[in-house]
């Protein structure tokens, strides 16, 4: 059953391969990836804009460890 399901798994790949080869203008694609907008400044936090913000350590150290929890 192996050796049948690899023998017709291949050939149908070959087949795909050669008919979009031979005649890429008539075939329609079954799917179609669109263009993702990502905002441009996504990863950003927005922590550089504030460079004399002061927070005392024992904050600075919550927040580190709230930010480890949250972040994946």
């Amino acid at each position: 059953m192996l050796i049948i399901f690899c023998i017709s798994a291949g050939g149908y790949s070959i087949y795909l391969i050669t008919n979009a080869v031979v005649r890429p203008d008539k075939i329609k694609p079954d799917f179609k990836i669109d263009h993702v907008n990502v905002p441009k400044h996504f990863d950003k936090a927005g922590d550089e804009l504030l460079p004399d913000a002061y927070v005392d350590e024992e904050t600075f150290y919550k927040i580190q460890d709230f930010k480890s929890t949250w972040t994946v």
